[in-house]
């Protein structure tokens, strides 16, 4: 037994899997980056501020936080080859916990991201019904203002009653939705299949998931054309609201956007530690951010052709992904009474959310194996269990009472923790680890040419203007947090997810002064050896492990001769 324990260990280790080409690279960035946060949280956002006056705000944060940010994490990311939680563990000891915190962060999210995609699956089957089931109630005699209402009315009791489990006043709020378990089950086998070979396998996902929306996207803007209002439509475009774009909230809903949408702060230094070392940065984080915002705003055209249309029968205002997606959309396509034109838009949502899905549930496996690269043999099974670990988890929100705690993660995760863990990556970077060093290893080990006008604007970012916009954004949100009066279990809870990841960093900063040992709080504070070691190590953790002693991976060693 002990010989076979000493062979198993002694074995060599598959390696770390790379995109094969720059191509699948920085695909891998904008599946990541663009998805359903551009389609859905733009729009809507815009709709709240009016059009252009949105598009400023974002614009300039994605100057101010956005591309400063990429950069970084990219360049940190492809530098080290290694996930999040253990570029901090090797960058500052004492702030191992900003890692798995991102981790975590990134774990909840796919929780409910997820559920989206099943909503998806769900009208996609529906899709090849002819005439579309949430269409019970369209007449056709009706005149054409009416039917659009009555569409929407029937869009909205389908969705409600299929999927959202309400009413819930006469059932079992705890009662599992048997459709909506099977279509969670697919989006999750869905993933494991496209995961389960490894990431040089999966970039080849990419080039169907990333591209087949914008075409699609287009031929819907066509589908479209005879319910825009050109007038309104150029109004909402042109028109800037000054009063609005002096105000600070409009400055953090774009901060909260920016870093949604990018990833930053949460998994995109995940995808760059999968590129090949030389892959040029600056180019990918330009074109990244460019291709950000000009799907924004081709989305937010799409959306407001058909909101501008519809606006005047609903008289809503549409502020979540089930009223604009399930409700608007479906009715505007049961109103229409065509089954393909249903099945393309269905399928373009699910495209522009699967590619993230995919790089977000990597993220977290990532982790695991970067953390424990003993388990990448197995490799399969190890994606299948989180998989499945995963699924069961957003079993909850599966039940007559899911919606709610859908909308409660999807509020509360995009809350405190994201901007205090970036304040945070972006101090230590900056400040503890040096942003001249990071310069250095950018033109040493990455091969990058830096122009003198583009090191003084990092260098003024990120010293200066990313951590005071983050800082004051993150002060922003807690301030206007209504804390006062009586509080529901919700609440609570929703408090627990936006708070939870940050409670990571002071445990794990109290762990590593607790086992320092003879290295004194300034170690803790300066970057390891092993930092500067431009690839993961493998050979090293396999004569380390024959000792049972895998002090090179784990995110709090810290032994003295780690340290410089």
């Amino acid at each position: 037994m002990y010989a076979w324990l000493v062979d198993w260990l002694c074995r060599p280790l598959p390696e770390r899997g790379v995109y094969k080409n720059s191509k699948e690279a920085f695909l891998a960035l904008v599946g990541f980056s663009v998805g359903l946060g551009n389609f859905w949280r733009f729009p809507t956002s815009s709709f709240e501020y009016e059009g252009a006056t949105f598009l400023i705000a974002y614009i300039v944060c994605l100057l101010s936080i956005g591309l400063p940010l990429v950069i970084m994490e990219i360049s940190l990311g492809q530098y080290l080859g290694l996930g999040p939680a253990h570029l901090f563990s090797r960058m500052c000891p004492v702030f191992s916990g900003v890692g798995w915190a991102m981790v975590l962060q990134l774990l909840m999210i796919t929780v409910y991201y997820n559920i989206i995609l099943s909503w998806t699956l769900f009208y996609l089957g529906g899709s090849f019904l002819s005439p579309l089931p949430w269409s019970h109630y369209r007449h056709e005699h009706d005149s054409g203002a009416d039917s659009l209402k009555k569409s929407y009315e029937s869009a909205g009791l389908y969705f409600n009653q299929s999927l959202g489990g309400l009413p819930v006043e006469s059932e079992n709020p705890y009662e599992l939705h048997p459709r909506m378990v099977l279509c969670l089950a697919v989006a999750w086998v869905l993933v494991v299949v496209c995961l389960v070979k490894g990431v040089r396998h999966t970039g080849n996902v990419f080039y169907v998931t990333v591209l087949y929306p914008y075409v699609v996207l287009l031929c819907l803007f066509g589908l479209n054309y005879k319910y825009i209002n050109l007038e309104k439509l150029i109004a909402n475009l042109t028109t800037v609201n000054f009063e609005k774009l002096k105000s600070l909230k409009i400055y953090s809903e774009a901060a909260s956007q920016t870093i949604y949408s990018l990833g930053v702060g949460h998994g995109i230094v995940m995808v760059a530690s999968h590129n090949q070392i030389q892959q040029n940065v600056i180019r990918d984080s330009i074109l990244l951010c460019l291709m950000d915002v000009v799907t924004s705003f081709f989305c937010m055209q799409v959306v407001f052709s058909v909101w501008l249309s519809v606006k005047s029968e609903i008289e809503e205002d549409i502020k979540d992904i089930s009223g604009l997606v399930f409700k608007v959309f479906s009715a505007l396509l049961a109103y229409e009474n065509t089954s393909l034109w249903a099945f393309l838009f269905f399928s373009v949502i699910f495209a522009l959310g699967f590619d993230s899905q995919l790089l977000m549930v990597a993220g977290v496996t990532t982790s695991i194996f970067d953390q424990y690269p003993q388990l990448r043999p197995y490799h399969p099974f190890v994606i299948a269990f989180t998989c499945f670990a995963l699924f069961l988890l957003g079993l909850t929100m599966c039940t007559k009472t899911g919606i709610i705690i859908f909308n409660m993660m999807n509020t509360y995760t995009m809350r405190h923790s994201m901007f205090f863990l970036t304040l945070l990556e972006v101090v230590i970077a900056s400040y503890l680890y040096g942003y001249r060093n990071i310069f250095k290893l950018m033109k040493k080990e990455l091969k990058l040419w830096l122009p003198l006008p583009i090191r003084w604007y990092l260098t003024a970012t990120w010293t200066v203007i990313t951590p005071l916009y983050l800082a004051v954004t993150f002060g922003y949100f807690l301030y206007s947090e209504d804390w006062s009066g009586p509080k529901d279990v919700y609440f609570i809870i929703g408090q627990v997810i936006a708070f939870g990841p940050m409670v990571l960093v002071p445990l794990f900063a109290l762990h590593a002064a607790c086992t320092k040992e003879k290295n004194s709080v300034s170690d803790l504070l300066r970057a390891r050896n092993d930092f500067h070691t431009s690839r993961y190590r493998e050979d090293d953790f396999v004569c380390r492990r024959m000792n049972a002693i895998p002090m090179h991976n784990f995110a709090f060693s810290l032994d003295s001769e780690n340290y410089i």
